[in-house]
Order: C-alpha cells, then sequence, then structure tokens
C-alpha cells in the first residue's frame, strides 16, 4: 500500500518542498524515498532528484533527511524487553539495528555532509563573486549578467535569491538581489565561509543603506 508524499510534512518538510516532487510524478513517500537511494548511489553528474525543477542542493538534503527519517518511524520495534534494565538492542524505542546497517547509515550521513559542505562554499564563492560584480557595476544600484557568465539561477535560487528568466535589457534590477537572504545566508554558513563573504557583505550592506529605494 503507497503512503501519500503529505507523511514527509511530519518530518521537516513543506508544501514547498513536496510540491515539486509531485509536480514531477513522485507523489508518494516510497517514491521519494526511491529516488532519494538512487541519489545517494550516483556518482558523478546530476541524479534524478536533482534534476527535479527547483530542488537545488538544499532542498535535496532536507529531503533525504525527511526520507531517513520516515523510515525510522516505519523500523518495527520490540514489542516486549527481558533484559532488565533495557540494553540499546531491547528498547522499544529504538529499532532492532545490525552493526552494518548503523555503518551504512553512519556512512551516508557522512556523504550528505560532505557534500553539503563542498556545495556551500563553493555557492558562497559564486555569491561573492556577483556581489563584487553588482557593486562595481553603476555605482553599485545593479549589476550586469554579461559580467556574471558561469554564475547561475539555481545557486542563487539555493540562498533564496530570485533572478527572472528574462531580464530587462539584459539588467537584473536591484530588488532582486536580497539583501535579507544574504544576511540569512551569512548566518547559516560556516566560518571559513563567513570570512569570505563579510567584506563583500559590509560593502552591499553600505549600499543599499545609501541607495534604500534604488
Amino acid at each position: 500500500m503507497s503512503t501519500p508524499i503529505a507523511v514527509l510534512h511530519e518530518h521537516g518538510l513543506t508544501f514547498h518542498q513536496t510540491g515539486p516532487l509531485k509536480k514531477a510524478g513522485y507523489d508518494t513517500a516510497e517514491a521519494v524515498a526511491e529516488l532519494v537511494d538512487a541519489h545517494r548511489d550516483y556518482a558523478g553528474g546530476e541524479s534524478a532528484l536533482s534534476r527535479v525543477p527547483s530542488m537545488g542542493p538544499r532542498r535535496v538534503a532536507l529531503v533525504c533527511e525527511a526520507v531517513d527519517a520516515w523510515r525510522e518511524n516505519q523500523a518495527p520495534r520490540t514489542p516486549d524487553i527481558e533484559c532488565q534494565p533495557p540494553c540499546v538492542h531491547c528498547s522499544p524505542t529504538s529499532a532492532r539495528r545490525t552493526k552494518e546497517d548503523l555503518t551504512r547509515r553512519i556512512e551516508r550521513m557522512t556523504a550528505v555532509r560532505d557534500t553539503y559542505r563542498t556545495q556551500a562554499d563553493d555557492l558562497a564563492a559564486e555569491l561573492t563573486f556577483v556581489a563584487s560584480r553588482y557593486l562595481a557595476d553603476d555605482g553599485g544600484l545593479r549589476f550586469s549578467s554579461q559580467r556574471c557568465t558561469g554564475v547561475s539561477a539555481d545557486a542563487l535560487a539555493w540562498f533564496g535569491v530570485g533572478v527572472r528568466s528574462e531580464p530587462e535589457e539584459d539588467e537584473y534590477p536591484r530588488d532582486q538581489f536580497d539583501l535579507s537572504a544574504c544576511e540569512r545566508t551569512f548566518e547559516m554558513a560556516p566560518q571559513h565561509v563567513q570570512e569570505r563573504m563579510l567584506p563583500v557583505l559590509q560593502q552591499y550592506r553600505a549600499a543599499v543603506a545609501a541607495n534604500p529605494r534604488a
């Protein structure tokens, strides 16, 4: 029996995160779980999960975590215990897991963590580059997409920064580079990423303060 994808909302996902999956045809928790397994086993390039529209690296990580939590909740429990006090294997609040199961789980979590750190570092570098170009162009009021070759809309969207698909005259208006999104990103970033972003972020704060309605 299939489980509706809405069950993943109980494990941290929102409608904004499950919506793209449903539109892509993955409308059950089982289908999403298979997608997550394929994503983790995929070597190089983009997996089917990462190719789902609007599914950036951050959302991919959240979906993987939600599926893990859902599976953990579905795991069989030990109804009765004999040993006193109950050990970790007999506790009714813990699923029975072999050493191999735990090892595989730790390896997967480590891989997700390392991937997230690499992507966060790379995208922070892209964001810093965009902000630098933004400040260098036209007195800090706008930046030209021609000067930002190689910076993807997905990279900006990962940080909550919106970029229109059809910019006017190849220029992105200021209101599409959201300072509050940059501030949130800065707060969540690792220290070494913050150190790289801080000088540009300080300039950007000053530019916004000097041109509040630009």
